[in-house]
């Protein structure tokens, strides 16, 4: 998630006046398990990602394969999310990946999938998760649906972002962390 939050502020950066749609792909090979996400970059996440949903930028995410840690955070930031078939999401004991999903989804849904642990697209579906499940081609329904959301009034989208979210604000540092710092460092707007 670390190279995720650097790569949007860098994005954001660069073309924030007429960015509209921000496509993030998540995807693991064969046995490959993204490692635990840090607090730190959970916070650091949260916080372009509330940045941007203010100025009307649509986060939407594809997700394949296996699904948790710095991957799952990344995907339950996002705004909608659009899930091939055959992928598993497992939140595990992720702390940072727990608080996310209490944000992203109902209290309920959250407090079932991390009481599970596991969750395939189905049930990723049926919990909120997901916000479509394709067979296949979720990379290219996600551009389709981009091209859709960048014809939306800007004012719009504001609005519909700002309710997106399910649980409690978007943005929750630790108490470690000095949020006005994180914003500084990484959205540089002073």
């Amino acid at each position: 998630e670390e190279h995720v939050c650097d790569a949007l502020v860098a994005l954001s950066e660069a073309v924030l006046p007429s960015l509209r749609v921000v496509v993030l792909k998540v995807s693991t090979g064969g046995g490959e398990r993204p490692s635990a996400a840090s607090r730190v970059e959970a916070a650091r996440l949260a916080v372009v990602g509330a940045r941007l949903a203010e100025r009307g930028v649509t986060i939407v995410c594809t997700a394949q394969g296996h699904v948790s840690g710095g991957a799952l955070l990344a995907c339950a930031m996002a705004h909608y999310r659009i899930v091939e078939e055959g992928a598993s999401f497992e939140c595990g004991d992720d702390a940072a990946v727990h608080e996310q999903l209490r944000v992203a989804l109902r209290p309920s849904d959250a407090a079932e999938l991390v009481s599970g642990g596991r969750a395939d697209a189905q049930r990723a579906l049926s919990l909120g998760l997901a916000s479509e499940v394709v067979q296949s081609g979720a990379a290219e329904r996600a551009v389709q649906f981009a091209c859709w959301l960048a014809l939306q009034p800007v004012v719009g989208m504001q609005h519909v972002l700002q309710l997106s979210y399910r649980g409690v604000s978007p943005v929750r540092a630790p108490p470690a962390i000095e949020l006005a710092a994180v914003r500084r460092v990484l959205l540089d707007d002073e």
